[in-house]
């Protein structure tokens, strides 16, 4: 396994410096990989390998050592890591198989797209394209991309498009510019899928596409180890249509039980009406219920007259 690191831009575009298993980085003489360039210290950086893996170290450089855009004192470097020094030289961390016949791995070749996906705010999902050259970002109208919020500055943040790069630079903002929720306070790098957010109102999804890479798989998850590969359910699944699925959603909701009725009050009969039942009834009365009158009380016979004298 061998490595080289290719430079993009600045001092170094162009060049290539071929990594043993030790190399001192700066601007100084005795240097293994020198570079002359603003920004970088004399003994800049320090890279060694560690059996398969290479390491970077920052050797007490004033202007630092940055990988994919962080900051870094000492961290291990993978293959096709943006390596930058100072603000102005980026190199790529390429790794090979120094097997016989073995070709190495082509660095990324140039964008051909970046977008930026919002993912809160009113115009969450919609993406913004970016065009080479560069677009801000801010609270003013004069901005390309305006973050409408008390939070963000009236200039906040930039980012520049080159041919192979994409960087991110914040403006002096009060409350700051993110990357993957890291704070930056020098122009970073950007990759895809990175995460950039405005002062932590706004958070936008990088996209960039380079020719000769494949499609982001990103979005698909990898299978579960815990189990199988494929589900077996698809034997004995029925496929069901949108519809289908929407009335069987509401056959299975239980049916909410229907409250008793309550108790109706007994109409009341007009007047009319109860006058011409209590005439049947009295009609259906048999003869001898009825009461019979009580005889009259014969008078009693007028006394004779007495004769006169």
């Amino acid at each position: 396994m061998a490595a080289t690191l290719i430079g993009r831009t600045g001092a170094v575009a162009g060049k290539d410096y071929a990594i043993a298993d030790m190399a001192r980085i700066g601007a100084a003489r005795e240097a293994d990989i020198r570079i002359q360039a603003a920004g970088v210290s004399r003994i800049h950086a320090r890279l060694w390998r560690e059996g398969d893996d290479y390491w970077i170290e920052d050797a007490g450089s004033t202007n630092g050592t940055f990988l994919s855009g962080i900051r870094i004192r000492k961290d291990r470097l993978r293959h096709l890591d943006v390596l930058t020094l100072g603000r102005s030289v980026d190199l790529i961390f390429v790794v090979r198989d120094d097997e016989p016949g073995a070709v190495a791995s082509a660095p990324p070749r140039g964008i051909l797209s970046v977008t930026l996906e919002p993912l809160d705010g009113p115009d969450a999902g919609t993406p913004i394209d970016v065009p080479k050259g560069e677009i801000t970002f801010g609270r003013a109208d004069s901005n390309n991309v305006v973050v409408d919020s008390r939070a963000v500055s009236k200039m906040h943040a930039r980012i520049e498009r080159t041919p192979d790069v994409v960087r991110l630079q914040d403006l002096g903002s009060v409350n700051g510019t993110f990357v993957n929720d890291t704070r930056i306070d020098s122009p970073v790098v950007l990759s895809r899928g990175d995460r950039i957010s405005m002062a932590g109102v706004r958070e936008f999804r990088v996209a960039i596409e380079r020719s000769g890479e494949p499609e982001d798989a990103s979005a698909i998850s990898p299978p579960s180890a815990s189990g199988p590969l494929f589900s077996q359910e698809w034997k004995t699944r029925l496929v069901w249509s949108a519809e289908e699925l929407a009335e069987l959603a509401q056959l299975a909701k239980p049916t909410p039980e229907a409250p008793p009725e309550p108790e109706k009050p007994a109409a009341r009969r007009p007047a009319a009406a109860a006058a011409k039942m209590q005439a049947g009834a009295a009609k259906k009365i048999s003869p001898a219920s009825k009461v019979a009158p009580k005889p009259t009380p014969k008078s009693a016979p007028a006394p004779a007259a007495s004769p006169p004298q």
